[in-house]
């Protein structure tokens, strides 16, 4: 994986040649403006009306619905609960392949909630999101039920992150020799 907020989110770069998916810095991958928009016409929801509810402003619930930010792991819980989803479905955009952040992020939850719910450091947890450091066996037994997923899942995650690692240091290693 490429470059990563602050929450671990993936911003861009090369994956085997491919562009990498983009996330607004301190957003939440996969999020669905249209999914929130149906979900918002059901109840017969104002934009105004959430935003009250979840206590953000009329403009940042604009602004997820007009795809131009995402909202953070905890206004997504917060927006899915009030619409009666979960974040998952509000977030169908990692179904198919999610890496961890994304799975912590579905969870709605931040690097520092998990990092401190774990007793690890908050760059432990980055690395092992980022592919470059393994979770230990005991780890992925705590980080499944955080998460709501299976420690299958989580693993198939975490394989994710560091296949894609290995991608862009192998094109990045190409790109090198090409300049030389």
């Amino acid at each position: 994986m490429s470059g990563h907020n602050e929450d671990g989110q993936g911003v861009g770069g090369v994956n085997g040649g491919e562009a990498v998916r983009r996330v607004p810095r301190g957003g939440t991958a996969g999020f669905s403006p249209a999914a929130l928009r149906r979900a918002l016409e059901r109840h017969n929801l104002a934009i105004e009306d959430l935003a009250d509810e979840i206590g953000v402003s009329r403009q940042a619930v604009s602004s997820w619905l007009g795809g131009v930010t995402t909202p953070s792991p905890a206004s997504l819980v917060s927006t899915a609960k009030a619409v009666g989803l979960t974040p998952a479905d509000l977030t169908p955009g990692v179904s198919d392949h999610p890496y961890l952040a994304d799975l912590r992020g579905r969870a709605g939850l931040t690097q520092t909630e998990v990092a401190k719910s774990l007793g690890m450091a908050k760059s432990v947890l980055s690395d092992i999101e980022r592919g470059r450091r393994a979770p230990d066996p005991s780890l992925v037994t705590l980080m499944a039920p955080l998460y709501a997923v299976s420690e299958k899942a989580l693993r198939a995650a975490w394989d994710r992150g560091v296949e894609d690692r290995a991608h862009v240091r192998e094109a990045r290693s190409r790109a090198r020799r090409r300049v030389k």
